[in-house]
């Protein structure tokens, strides 16, 4: 009888040790896989903060630009970290699904979320109901300076000669940019404001195709991010007439900022780029996130990477960015008066 319970037993006794291997090794994270695990009471530990793999939401699909940063630049964080950072993609509702999905976390640091300047004004617009309060800036990290672009056979060789031709043609011209109440859509609107213009904007879905759409001849000029018309530039396809950025971008001296041309209220008009979390993570852990990323950002890695993709520095702490944040806001806030929803 004991032989036969014994026979009994033993496969059962055998299937349990295999499904507590298998969950053992389910609770392993790949580099796309979400840490669903909890924090066990260790949110006041942060001499040991991180002890686990932090979550990294990216609110865009994979291969987006967004996604492309993130991946990079946490590659690169995670040696300072000492931790892997977890891409975990929640694309959808202009970036908002992928906020919300961190705003439901726990407020450890252990998930935070990637965004830029383009998720702000569409804050700014009333397009998502967040408001600056209910995210923690956590750091900045670089941006792309924007562009005043021509095509090459432009009659435009100057700024000056673009504006002198919009005062005497007003409404004549047309820009061509990405996203209404976007970056590309908010400078266009500075520019008409600031040169005393009028001219007409027309968005496009995506940086690439209101390059295209220049290049056909269906629009005047472009304003676009670097990133967007370096390509074309370094061809000969597009000619520069301004960047945004506050002093000469480094890969185009020769070409002026709006600033220098008179538009003195205009001055890092840039699409910048960095990390949120949940309001309420504490200090410690705070200033352990800021002091990697700002750490990863010099590293010679990074930089040889930002080069390559004529981007530019743009480091801000949790401090400075919740101040630049919270102006940015107001900024897109003024602009977008008068706008139709």
């Amino acid at each position: 009888m004991k032989k036969k319970i014994q026979k009994a037993v033993s496969p059962i006794f055998i299937l349990f040790l295999v499904l507590a291997l298998a969950a053992c090794g389910a609770q392993r994270s790949t580099h796309s896989t979400e840490v669903m695990s909890k924090d066990t009471g260790s949110a006041n530990k942060a001499d040991d903060y991180p002890h686990k793999a932090i979550n990294l939401v990216v609110p865009f699909t994979a291969g987006s630009p967004g996604d492309v940063f993130s991946r990079t630049f946490g590659k690169i964080a995670e040696k300072y970290l000492g931790q892997s950072l977890v891409i975990v993609n929640k694309e959808g509702g202009s970036g908002a699904i992928g906020v919300t999905h961190m705003l439901a976390q726990p407020a450890d640091g252990y998930t935070i979320v990637y965004h830029s300047s383009t998720f702000a004004y569409t804050m700014a617009a009333g397009q998502v109901s967040l408001k600056s309060k209910d995210i923690l800036p956590i750091a900045t990290i670089n941006a792309d300076y924007q562009t005043v672009a021509v095509k090459k056979d432009s009659p435009f060789t100057t700024f000056e000669e673009l504006v002198k031709f919009a005062k005497e043609n007003p409404g004549k011209l047309k820009f061509s940019g990405s996203t209404v109440k976007g970056t590309n859509h908010v400078l266009a609107l500075k520019i008409f404001k600031e040169a005393g213009i009028q001219a007409s904007y027309i968005p496009y879905d995506g940086g690439n195709k209101s390059v295209l759409a220049l290049l056909g001849g269906n629009v005047d000029v472009l304003v676009g991010s670097s990133s967007v018309v370096n390509a074309q530039v370094d061809s000969g396809d597009l000619r520069l007439l301004a960047v945004s950025s506050g002093e000469r971008a480094p890969n185009r001296k020769d070409v002026p900022t709006l600033k220098e041309l008179g538009l003195t209220k205009i001055a890092d008009e840039n699409i910048w780029r960095g990390f949120f979390g949940k309001p309420g993570i504490p200090k410690e852990r705070l200033e352990k996130l800021e002091k990697a990323f700002e750490q990863a950002m010099k590293d010679p890695e990074w930089q040889e990477y930002q080069k390559k993709e004529n981007q530019i520095d743009f480091y801000k702490n949790s401090a400075d960015f919740a101040k630049y944040f919270e102006q940015f806001m107001k900024d897109g806030e003024e602009v977008f008066k008068g706008l139709p929803n």
